[in-house]
């Protein structure tokens, strides 16, 4: 089966846009991060005796990320997608590996992100050339 150009063209308009995604998630992971999570007053006030009430959405997101659990997800579909080529849906599966990975790594994850994101990108990339 060959793949047309209008195909490859299609694909590789699809990626950079997977790719510009993931750069956009990870400018806002870091704003969070560097805003919410680590700024030195916005701790102090969740460490007040009556903190406000995103104090505990806060600490949720931060207990999250450091449980692992979004760079293990992104893992997960990434070798999924990588062991599922050529069926159907495996390109969402990485794409999604790459859009949970891609936050992760500065959120705290980057051990078990980074390996999901680089699957995840090799998978995709695979469309490209038509493999």
């Amino acid at each position: 089966m060959s793949v047309g150009v209008q195909d490859v063209t299609t694909v590789r308009r699809a990626t950079w846009k997977l790719f510009y995604w993931a750069v956009g998630l990870c400018a806002l992971a870091i704003a969070f991060r560097y805003l919410v999570i680590e700024l030195r007053p916005v701790a102090l006030l969740c460490e007040a005796d009556a903190p406000p009430f995103w104090c505990a959405i806060r600490q949720a997101i931060i207990t999250l990320f450091y449980s692992d659990a979004i760079g293990a997800a992104s893992l997960a579909a990434a070798v999924l997608a990588f062991l599922l080529y050529r069926q159907r849906g495996s390109r969402f599966i990485a794409a999604l590996a790459l859009l949970l990975g891609a936050p992760a790594i500065v959120l705290y994850s980057a051990d078990i992100a980074v390996p999901g994101v680089l699957i995840g990108i090799l998978r995709l990339l695979r469309d490209e050339r038509g493999a």
